[in-house]
């Protein structure tokens, strides 16, 4: 058997490749023995973050071989979190050569076009992480279904001790380098009175980063955050294992990058968003509104401050299990025990 996945991988983004991995572990408590085949951008980070895929091919490299996608048994677009945009003409190529395509765990939909509609329904399956993206696509098929952040497969099962967890996480995704002055100084000057009215030390986490990723490092950002804070440390990563490897030593995780909020927050660590319309809808999906602390373009101190009392009262800590009192998240990780059941209704033939 043969299961092709692709996305947004080889991108140098920590939601793209753990996800992407993280869902290929899933399919492979299915289907043990079947050939997995990684699809993305740039080869260096496919074959580092990758290495346990059976094949590992570029999208230039595939267009080379497209008998491979003709004869495959599975493909597998996700998890990402955007769709259509430019996915959905790719899906559509590969569908003209195989039909049996699955979207898994896709979290948002923009408006589809109508040459679309016919490929969707008819693609094997769909399935998404929110409400928002099921609202979306359940109008043009009736058997979609909703399924755990694959992200929280990779939450950290150990319980490092007090002593240990000492650091306040923060997270600012690149595309803040994007905005316009006034938006960029509110946010360092509101990071910065929450960061000095909570104390303590303070570590910048980057969800994307590398010398070679010009256009979507979160350094860029921390790096001027910095000079708001000058106490900050920056992490300064070699690889995604690093990243997650950072969170054991957190007590509370303050994040405008949502693959790494998720990973914090299943891990009982006190996490609070911030940011864009997509992580304010995947709070709203968890029956968490207050965990998001603000739109990018109107952050406001008091409203972030208040999404860290919360989230300090519901969470945990990553040094206690879930048989703590407090109330937890144990429901946002409940779904994903279906998960694979959900691929088993899906009667995927093991060839």
């Amino acid at each position: 058997m043969i299961i092709i996945q692709f996305g947004h991988s080889g991108s140098f983004n920590y939601g793209d490749e753990l996800g992407h991995y993280l869902t290929r572990q899933l399919f492979r408590k299915v289907f043990p023995t079947a050939c997995f085949y990684m699809l993305g951008v740039n080869k260096e980070i496919l074959l580092r973050e990758h290495s346990d895929a059976d094949g590992i091919y570029t999208f230039c490299e595939m267009r080379k071989n497209l008998d491979i996608i003709k004869n495959c048994d599975l493909i597998i677009y996700g998890p990402g979190t955007v769709m259509p945009f430019s996915v959905i003409p790719m899906i559509n190529t590969y569908y003209e050569l195989n039909k049996k395509i699955l979207v898994w765990g896709s979290g948002l939909w923009s408006d589809l076009k109508k040459e679309h509609i016919p490929m969707l329904k008819n693609i094997l399956g769909i399935t998404t992480r929110t409400t928002y993206g099921y609202d979306i696509i359940s109008k043009y098929r009736n058997d979609v279904k909703i399924i755990g952040d694959p992200m929280l497969y990779n939450i950290i099962t150990e319980q490092p001790k007090p002593n240990d967890v000492k650091m306040n996480g923060i997270t600012i995704s690149s595309y803040i380098m994007k905005m316009k002055d006034s938006v960029k100084i509110n946010v360092f000057k509101t990071l910065k009175a929450v960061m000095e009215e909570i104390g303590g030390q303070w570590v910048a986490i980057p969800a994307s980063f590398g010398e070679n990723n010009k256009n979507d490092n979160d350094n860029k950002g921390h790096k001027i955050l910095k000079q708001y804070y000058p106490n900050l440390q920056i992490l300064d990563p070699v690889n995604f294992k690093e990243v997650t490897d950072s969170f054991k030593s957190l007590k509370l995780y303050i994040s405008s990058r949502l693959h790494t909020g998720v990973v914090a927050a299943g891990s009982r660590i006190p996490t609070v968003f911030f940011g864009t319309w997509k992580i304010k809808r995947m709070c709203e999906h968890w029956k968490h509104p207050e965990l998001f602390g603000g739109l990018i373009n109107m952050l406001d101190k008091n409203k972030l401050i208040e999404s860290i009392h919360y989230a300090n009262n519901i969470f945990p800590g990553i040094h206690n299990d879930y048989s703590s009192n407090k109330l937890g998240i144990k429901h946002i990780i409940s779904s994903l025990k279906n998960d694979i059941d959900i691929i088993k209704s899906m009667h995927i033939q093991n060839t």
